[in-house]
């Protein structure tokens, strides 16, 4: 098991990565904080949801 599985099995990047389909909660994030809004794309990408 690589270690981007291993990642795209924990319960936190899961929910990280759900973030983008919630354009709302997405753009709030994207305005307000900018280090949570980094970890969201970076768990999309392990998820390979990013667009």
């Amino acid at each position: 098991m690589t270690d981007t599985e291993v990642l795209q099995k924990h319960p936190l990047i899961q929910e990280f990565a759900s973030v983008h389909n919630d354009p709302e909660l997405y753009q709030i994030i994207e305005k307000t904080n900018p280090t949570l809004k980094m970890l969201v794309d970076v768990a999309s990408e392990i998820m390979g949801d990013y667009q």
